[in-house]
């Protein structure tokens, strides 16, 4: 291992914008899975309400 510290610095900067990056699309894509979901549940219990739809009991 002759590798120079900026070597280092570079893979190491690299691994975090890695790992932001990774974070960032996870949380943008749990909010977004939770919005889809919550209207998703919101037409499914506005079908039960109505008389004469498919979940209608």
């Amino acid at each position: 291992m002759n590798s120079s510290g900026g070597e280092l610095a570079l893979a190491l900067t690299i691994l975090v914008m890695i790992f932001s990056i990774t974070w960032f699309l996870i949380k943008i894509g749990t909010k977004i899975g939770w919005y889809i979901l919550k209207i998703i549940f919101s037409i499914f219990a506005w079908a039960t309400m109505f008389p004469g739809t498919k979940y209608a009991k």
